[in-house]
């Protein structure tokens, strides 16, 4: 009967140890493609923008920002962004990106801010 409750311990601990795995690969993945998407959309919208006239580059920045970034979004996960600072010249764009999962298995959701500044040179 011992050996039973043990063999039944050991089977609900690994059972517990793979569930919390999956988890971390998933946060995981997820995390790093949020960084990296953030992070090349935010490149490309300041290459985008630095050619707009400086008064009209406020309102081009989040509408650049979204058209690169959805094609490359996450399935099954909501988005949301905000233009949390700006500043037209030196062009300087600070952007927030959250990143909330759908299932309800293993809720994720993850936060990141990037800035990025243009150098004038």
């Amino acid at each position: 009967m011992k050996s039973i409750l043990l063999s039944a311990a050991f089977v609900m601990m690994t059972f517990g140890v793979g569930l919390g795995m999956v988890y971390f690969i998933l946060y995981d993945q997820a995390n790093d493609q949020t960084r990296n998407l953030l992070r090349r959309g935010l490149q490309e919208t300041m290459l985008s923008v630095s050619a707009v006239p400086i008064d009209q580059r406020k309102a081009a920045v989040l509408n650049t920002f979204s058209d690169y970034i959805t094609p490359d979004l996450l399935e099954g996960y909501e988005t949301r962004i905000d233009l949390m600072d700006f500043h037209a010249s030196p062009l300087a764009i600070r952007i927030k990106m959250t990143v909330t999962s759908r299932g309800n298995l293993f809720p994720i959701q993850i936060t990141s801010e990037e800035t990025m500044i243009e150098v004038q040179g």
